[in-house]
């Protein structure tokens, strides 16, 4: 099945959008050109004309200071105006004062004519028609049928010695309009090149700039049919707008493709951490339904089924306290308190676990020191941390304790002794179900939520949490809080307080040590 090409594509827009602008240029250029063209060429001829006209003029005079003899002059005058025409490419045409021609160059076209004095007087005024803008235009004329086409005339009128006569230049306009066809035909050539060219490197540029945003498109589109693989390849020298949008694209596609592994993973790990003890009471329960576990026996298999139940509610509610933080609905109470308030607490719940697996404590020196977070939240995070050092610190170890400030921050550390996490593995602590069953023994149990609970914790209350360890020997887990805010003192709702008031709030007892502290 062939694949549909579609409409109104970028490239053929692009390839459109450009047609468009060079023809539209091509277009005001040749109004500007031929429209400037025919101004010049004008000016340029009505110089030629009055240029002929003018040495005709100088020829007249200077014959007529030379020599009486009429016949000379006449003879001198007639071969002048020919070399004249010949030199400027024009007609010279001598006519009497009453009209009549008298000498015509060329051709003789105007040869035993006249002209009327109505003709004469306006061959004398043409100049540059200033109403409607277009040059010459009273300079072209037939002389009503005279001339055999419409022809540029400049007339002047010559006084001196040998008489009065009207001198005129013509010069016939086809000339102009063959000049100008030529020019359009090689105008035309040129912008057909010039389009083709611009179209051709339009068409290129169209496609090098389609072609990413093409592949981007059917990336997405694999990336909607559930393909979490599609990528864009990038080049080096994309380093512009759409470079950046398919390197977006890419970095989009890797986080979705890692949420969809996390996903999947996830999907797994709850199916086999529901199945083991959900297996575990049903054989249970089913051996004592069988009669294969003595009545006697039933206690002890009933605390195994409690404890797994347990169990089940513990990884539940781990979940259901991961799908409230992610979703944002679990809030925040935060409020200045004192760090080792949960710090003495978490350790007083794990005394008996302390004690039952001779597990030495350092750096227990509890000092006031102020955060501000939610203790509920911290409580959780600590004992988290805690429980994971009790649970690997081996029997007869240690673990320590520090808690440090600087810089508006406080730093709690807890570090156990014992076989520690390789490195490569210290960035899968806080990923959910995570157990570190092959670095860390027989020793995990748990669901594997508590370290990612804890960083999303610590996230929402504006902290940190990172965990260090040396493989051979130590771990530590080190928590980033905010240290305690100034608190305003509250304000007096009544201004307007008695004399008695007054007196009672004078003689109040002065507060105690620790109320100034906070």
């Amino acid at each position: 099945m062939t694949r549909k090409k579609k409409k109104g594509s970028l490239a053929g827009r692009y390839f459109r959008s450009v047609a468009g602008v060079v023809l539209a240029s091509m277009l005001l250029l040749a109004s500007v050109f031929f429209t400037l063209a025919s101004r010049y060429f004008y000016a340029e001829n009505m110089r030629n004309l009055s240029g002929a006209i003018s040495c005709l003029t100088r020829v007249m005079q200077e014959t007529g200071k030379v020599t009486e003899d009429e016949q000379l002059r006449r003879s001198v005058v007639t071969r002048s105006a020919d070399l004249a025409g010949e030199i400027t490419g024009t007609t010279i045409v001598v006519c009497s004062q009453q009209g009549d021609i008298l000498y015509c160059t060329g051709e003789q076209i105007l040869s035993g004519k006249a002209l009327t004095e109505k003709q004469l007087r306006a061959l004398m005024q043409t100049g540059e028609d200033t109403e409607n803008g277009l040059p010459g235009m009273r300079n072209l004329t037939d002389l009503d049928g005279l001339l055999p086409e419409i022809s540029y005339v400049q007339c002047s009128l010559y006084r001196g010695e040998i008489g009065n006569y009207y001198l005129m230049a013509l010069r016939q306009a086809g000339w102009f309009r063959t000049y100008t066809s030529e020019l359009g035909v090689a105008f035309l050539w040129a912008s057909g090149l010039m389009l083709l060219v611009s179209g051709l490197f339009s068409l290129v540029a169209a496609k090098r700039i389609s072609a990413p945003l093409a592949q981007i498109s059917r990336a997405a589109d694999r990336f909607g049919k559930g393909d979490f693989t599609a990528r864009v390849s990038v080049a080096q020298s994309e380093q512009n707008e759409i470079g950046q949008l398919a390197q977006n694209f890419n970095t989009m596609a890797a986080s979705l493709e890692a949420i969809d592994r996390s996903r999947q993973s996830f999907m797994g790990n709850i199916a086999h951490e529901l199945r083991t003890p959900m297996t575990s009471i049903k054989g249970f329960i089913d051996g004592m339904l069988d009669g294969v576990i003595p009545v006697d026996q039933y206690p002890r298999y009933l605390t195994l089924v409690s404890e797994e139940v347990a169990r089940l509610t513990r990884l539940i509610q781990s979940m259901l306290d991961i799908t409230k933080l992610e979703a944002g609905e679990y809030r925040i109470n935060a409020k200045n308190y004192d760090l080792w308030q949960t710090v003495g607490a978490v350790m007083m719940n794990s005394e008996q676990r302390l004690v039952d697996k001779c597990i030495g404590v350092g750096g227990y020196d509890p000092q006031r020191t102020i955060v501000y977070a939610d203790p509920d939240i911290i409580y959780q995070v600590v004992y988290n941390i805690v429980d994971n050092a009790i649970k690997f610190t081996p029997q007869g170890g240690r673990i320590d304790l520090d808690v440090t400030t600087g810089k508006g921050r406080v730093y709690l550390s807890v570090q156990n002794t014992g076989e520690g996490v390789p490195a490569d593995q210290l960035p899968l602590l806080f990923e959910r179900f995570y157990k570190g069953d092959s670095s860390r023994g027989l020793n995990a149990s748990g669901s594997g939520l508590g370290m990612h609970i804890s960083k999303v914790l610590m996230g929402v209350s504006g902290g940190s949490i990172r965990a260090e360890s040396d493989s051979a020997s130590w771990t530590r887990f080190v928590i980033e809080l905010p240290g305690g805010r100034p608190e305003l003192p509250p304000r007096r709702k009544d201004r307007g307080i008695s004399a008695l008031s007054r007196l009672r709030t004078k003689h109040r007892p002065e507060p105690t040590e620790t109320a100034e502290k906070l």
